[in-house]
């Protein structure tokens, strides 16, 4: 559940009113919501979706949350979006956050990739 989705909730800061009713609609289905301010991530972590992604987070934000968020949610995962690539990934190694996502590779120059596949020996 991401902003644009929130836009169209009659009320768009009931984190736990939203969570709710996708967990009662899709119980099968891990709830992934993302926040694009500290103030939302909070709010969000209050409502225990089963991953958070913070949305352009500074790396002393993505601290903040990552040491606020075991106390709030503890079995959130917290990943971290929005201008995530191979230069900044060092910046946001030690904020204590592993999952990293990241749209680097649709808009990278396209890979030449080879498989050769072959049959196993006869053992």
């Amino acid at each position: 559940m991401f902003a644009n989705h929130r836009h169209f909730l009659h009320d768009n800061q009931d984190w736990s009113g939203a969570i709710n009713q996708l967990r009662r609609h899709a119980p099968e289905k891990k709830i992934v919501v993302e926040a694009d301010t500290p103030k939302e991530a909070i709010a969000a972590l209050r409502a225990q979706p089963d991953v958070l992604q913070l949305d352009k987070f500074s790396p002393q934000q993505a601290t903040e949350i990552a040491q606020i968020a075991p106390s709030l949610a503890p079995h959130c995962t917290l990943a971290l979006t929005g201008g995530i690539n191979l230069t900044t990934l060092k910046n946001y190694l030690d904020c204590g956050i592993r999952l990293f996502i990241t749209s680097a590779p649709y808009y990278a120059t396209p890979a030449d990739i080879k498989v050769s596949l072959q049959p196993a020996a006869s053992i």
